[in-house]
């Protein structure tokens, strides 16, 4: 009866041949309604653009199928990149500086134990049947994705509830850390499971995850570089004065541009160096993030800059987590889809947990973070997405 009713992901969307400016334009209404309609029910707003997202999706009303949703690449490769940015600005030097240790630990300890957790009980039950071949392989790359946590997700549920306090600073620094550390274990489970594929050297394998690293940290640093020198040239043109009274407007377009100059450079780098014996891949969730963090280290007119922020994550959330249920895939829900993730979010979700909580009891926090930070870094999404693409 399923299978009947997911036809209609064959069939042409009723929005068809439609531009991409109609369907962003649907999307965020939909988005914006099924919020609406979420909200009075008691429920997060995200949960109703998820659902909303795959009942319009392809394989449910399909009125916007796989050919729009092509369309629409670079509007999630810039919602990703704003969300990238927004969490690498939370890690600010000068606030960090008394708690980064603490911070560390809860991340180093949670990413750790999520890893370990997935690890064994995957390799424990194996509930995708792998062959001896790729089964240690593919257990440790999926392994690794558990060490992530969504920004999107966290992001979208504080400026909803409008949260503050020493908890929700400590769960944002904690969420940049924890991507980063995600991006460090991904690249090097990655090396040991294309030398246990391939039987080539460590070092071999581990090259191409290094330069993308560090490629991605250098794409970051430039763009904000240059972030940097407009505004100075800007402000040395129109003098001091003028300038502060445009500021809002330039920083706003110079922020917009940054993140589409990031995701193209790296797409870019990735295209020309293509032929290349070691080819570039430098990620743009990872540079984004950079990027966010020289920002608000080094620019001037931070503080103008986080404001931005606010104009821009109420469209991008609504339209980034609509589009998120459309890409749902109904018709690989089976039962063994269903067995292999119950078993990877029990596992994950304990060993978070668990990881947090030791975390923070190390680095001595409040009661209340140590109760409570390990069940808000369960959410995974956006990285766990990209890193999937990349395997």
């Amino acid at each position: 009866m399923l299978n009947n009713f997911l036809l209609a992901a064959d069939k042409p969307a009723i929005l068809h041949g439609a531009s991409g400016e109609l369907l962003v334009s649907v999307i965020l209404i939909i988005g914006m309604l099924a919020g609406v309609t979420a909200k009075k029910l008691k429920l997060p707003v995200l949960t109703g653009q998820i659902i909303a997202g795959i009942l319009v999706g392809p394989y449910m009303l399909n009125l916007i199928g796989h050919t729009e949703e092509k369309n629409l690449t670079a509007v999630t490769s810039f919602a990703i990149g704003l969300i990238a940015l927004t969490v690498g600005s939370h890690l600010n030097f000068q606030k960090l500086h008394n708690s980064f240790n603490r911070n560390l630990l809860i991340a180093v300890g949670e990413s750790s134990c999520a890893f370990i957790a997935v690890f064994f009980a995957l390799e424990y039950f194996n509930p995708m049947d792998f062959s001896e071949q790729t089964r240690l392989a593919a257990h440790l790359l999926i392994s690794s994705l558990a060490c992530s946590t969504s920004p999107a997700t966290v992001l979208h549920v504080i400026k909803e509830k409008n949260a503050k306090g020493n908890l929700v600073r400590t769960l944002l620094i904690v969420v940049a850390l924890d991507n980063i550390i995600c991006l460090l274990v991904f690249e090097s489970v990655r090396a040991v499971a294309r030398q246990k594929l391939s039987g080539a050297s460590l070092l071999t394998t581990a090259l191409p995850g290094l330069i993308s690293f560090f490629s991605s940290i250098i794409v970051g640093f430039i763009v904000a570089k240059c972030f940097e020198y407009c505004l100075k040239f800007l402000e040395k043109r129109q003098g001091p004065s003028h300038f502060r009274r445009t500021s809002h407007t330039l920083v706003f377009t110079l922020l917009v541009a940054s993140i589409m100059i990031t995701n193209g450079l790296c797409d870019y780098m990735a295209m020309v160096t293509a032929e290349l014996p070691q080819k570039l891949t430098p990620l743009p969730i990872m540079a984004n993030l950079v990027l966010g963090l020289c920002l608000t280290n080094f620019a001037i007119f931070k503080n103008e800059m986080l404001e931005q922020f606010e104009v821009l994550e109420q469209f991008i959330f609504t339209v980034f987590f609509t589009l998120a249920g459309m890409h749902l895939d109904l018709r690989t829900i089976n039962q063994q889809t269903i067995t292999s993730a119950l078993i990877y979010l029990v596992a994950m979700a304990g060993g978070k947990m668990i990881g947090a909580t030791f975390g923070a009891m190390a680095g001595r926090c409040t009661p209340r973070t140590t109760l409570n930070i390990g069940s808000m870094l369960l959410v995974q999404a956006g990285m766990t997405i990209a890193l999937l693409v990349v395997i």
